[in-house]
Formats: C-alpha cells, sequence, structure tokens
C-alpha cells in the first residue's frame, strides 16, 4: 500500500497567495508529488494528462474560457477518463446549498477555506487517502 505522501494531488486555486500556502505546508508535511495551479484551463488539462489521486478545487476560477468551480467539476465527472478522480471542493462560498450541489455533481466534500489552518486541511487530506487505498506514516 503507497504511503498518502506519494500521492499525486493537484489544487486548482486562482488565489497565488493560498497556492504558495498550501504547496508550502503539504510539502513540509512530506507529500512528493503536490501540484497547485491557477486556472481551470491549466487544472483540466493536468487532470487529463495525469489523473491525479486527488483534486482539490475552487470554485471560484479565473481564466480565458470564464470557467468557475463548478464548471470544472462537471467537465471532471462527465469526461470518462477523469469521471473516477475524486475532488473536494476547498472554497470560501458559503452559499446555503452548495454542499449538497457540490456532492450531487459528485464531489467527495465541500470545505470552507476559512474555518480551518492549511494545515487542518492537509491533515484532513491524509485521512481521506488513507481511507482510499494510501496508507499514513
Amino acid at each position: 500500500m503507497p504511503q498518502a505522501t506519494e500521492a499525486t494531488i493537484l489544487m486548482i486555486e486562482d488565489n497565488k497567495m493560498h497556492r504558495f500556502m498550501y504547496d508550502f505546508q503539504f510539502k513540509q508535511m512530506g507529500y512528493k508529488n503536490f501540484t497547485a495551479v491557477g486556472t481551470a484551463e491549466e487544472g483540466l488539462e493536468k487532470v487529463k494528462k495525469n489523473l491525479p489521486d486527488l483534486v482539490l478545487l475552487d470554485l471560484i476560477l479565473e481564466g480565458t474560457l470564464g470557467l468557475d468551480g463548478l464548471e470544472v467539476l462537471k467537465k471532471i465527472k462527465e469526461n470518462p477518463s477523469t469521471a473516477k478522480v475524486p475532488v473536494i471542493i476547498l472554497s470560501n462560498k458559503r452559499e446555503k446549498d452548495m454542499a449538497v450541489e457540490v456532492k450531487r455533481l459528485g464531489a467527495v466534500d465541500y470545505i470552507l477555506k476559512a474555518k480551518y489552518l492549511p494545515r487542518e486541511i492537509v491533515d484532513y487530506v491524509g485521512k481521506f487517502l488513507g481511507s482510499h487505498g494510501f496508507q499514513n506514516s
């Protein structure tokens, strides 16, 4: 069983500071295959090309196609080659029914970024991976 820190994790997050914070935190916790990209287009390309073990997806995204996180989630789940890639939504959107909507579209969880420190989210990701075929050290 591979270690959780060996999992391939892709973050799609338009906020450069958030990408930097999470990159630092995942690397500090020993994750070797964490990548963060800043646009929906780049994220979709990497998901198709690399088939990561997990995608962390923000709902508010910038990019030339004007796709938001919900549209990215739909595209990932509608494509037979990427449909099984688990997606966790990390967002600050506090709309009442958003968690229900993203799960209906195929996300495995919805986490409000503002409620947790990046380290707590990294810990959660490790537990998630541990329950999905990876070993936590």
